[in-house]
């Protein structure tokens, strides 16, 4: 069995939603300020290693920031803030 057809079975015998591998879809503040954080990178043409170097925080973090995976905390979200030049 492949990967993927094993993880169809696994979807289709897991019936309660705590159970699921799938993230929930992010929804509210989260999703907005990542959205805003990926649309201010590309606006200054950063990469987003370039953006965690600025920052001081590692790439992986700063990928899971942008898809809003995890959320910043306020020390690095005002770090970002100010290298983006986005308001909070």
């Amino acid at each position: 069995m492949f990967v993927y057809q094993e993880f169809a079975v696994l979807r289709e015998t897991i019936k309660k939603p705590e159970e699921r591998l799938e993230r929930p879809i992010m929804a509210g503040a989260t999703a907005a300020y990542s959205n805003r954080l990926q649309a201010a990178r590309i606006r200054q043409r950063l990469s987003v290693s370039d953006l965690s170097a600025r920052v001081g925080v590692t790439h992986r973090s700063m990928s899971l920031y942008e898809n809003g995976s995890e959320t910043p905390s306020e020390h690095v979200m005002k770090a970002i803030n100010a290298v983006l030049k986005i308001e909070a």
